[in-house]
């Protein structure tokens, strides 16, 4: 789903835009979730 909206908003960007997109992802989910490791390993 993540995919989807990352495309969504990298619509005529380069795929800078999209590594930004995912490293922002990432950080959401390492600051909601610490514990979980497997959260941002799997993304």
């Amino acid at each position: 789903m993540k995919g989807e909206i990352i495309h969504d908003e990298t619509d005529g960007k380069d795929l800078t835009g999209i590594s930004l997109a995912i490293g922002n992802g990432i950080r959401q989910l390492k600051s909601l979730c610490k514990r979980d490791t497997s959260i941002y390993v799997f993304s």
